[in-house]
């Protein structure tokens, strides 16, 4: 996730200027109208558009308050205040740290983020 400014992190209520596919990637289901721009994903630049996080919410974990994904460990945090760290390099998925009372194993790191654009 690359938000304009050089920033790595997705906030909910929080507006500023996210990157987004310029396509949809093959794989993502229907109905989705904007992907986060993930090289890995999609070649080619990304369209930068001017948005508001509405709601961030994980499968799983449910809620989602802030996704900081700069440096090698993700952080997550919930939207009761709970941070959950996630290995983003060499084991992508593990869990680093996370308190006893959440979810041990989670298969699926996909997050359904709803954004409001701002401008076209």
């Amino acid at each position: 996730m690359r938000v304009g400014g050089g920033s790595h992190a997705a906030e909910v209520d929080a507006e500023d200027e996210y990157a987004f596919c310029n396509a949809c990637p093959p794989g993502v289901p229907s109905g989705f109208d904007l992907v986060f721009h993930n090289p890995l994903l999609v070649q080619g630049d990304p369209v930068l558009r001017r948005a508001r996080i509405v709601r961030i919410h994980h499968a799983t974990l449910g809620d989602v308050r802030r996704v900081e994904t700069k440096g090698l460990v993700y952080a997550i945090t919930l939207i009761d205040g709970t941070s959950i760290q996630v290995e983003a390099e060499e084991t992508p998925g593990e869990i680093e740290y996370k308190p006893a009372s959440h979810v041990a194993n989670v298969d699926n790191w996909d997050l359904d983020v709803e954004v409001s654009v701002a401008s076209p």
